[in-house]
């Protein structure tokens, strides 16, 4: 049951933060590879959405029920984050065939962000 409703905070946040300020899987990484002010605004985002789902897997953790599960000696400071987010959105587009990538592309960052994590960091 809590993992259900952490699930669904987890999918809340996701929308609720599209609602706000929609960005594509593909705007996103082209902005975090391309820097600037708005590749730091997009950093600042990212960084946001990552400590927001890190929080929620954490007290998955603690309720016994995450949403995925980083490594023990994963280093979860800012920066880190930050490149798990780039290098898991990458490597899950990577994986995909070729008919599933401008959905995965086109798709909200919150929503693919969740879905790399789950898929790199499965909890066993």
């Amino acid at each position: 049951m809590l993992r259900k409703l952490l699930f669904a905070a987890a999918f809340s946040l996701a929308i609720t933060t599209q609602a706000h300020a929609f960005l594509s899987t593909e705007r996103v990484l082209d902005l975090l590879d391309k820097g600037g002010v708005e590749g730091q605004m997009t950093q600042m985002y990212m960084t946001g959405m990552a400590e927001a789902y890190l929080i929620a897997g954490i007290a998955g953790k603690e309720a016994g029920g995450p949403i995925f599960c980083f490594p023990k000696d994963q280093g979860l400071q800012t920066e880190e984050l930050l490149l798990m987010v780039s290098l898991s959105l990458k490597r899950t587009l990577n994986k995909m065939a070729p008919e599933k990538k401008p959905k995965f592309l086109s798709d909200p960052v919150s929503l693919s962000l969740l879905l790399a994590w789950r898929t790199d960091f499965p909890c066993r």
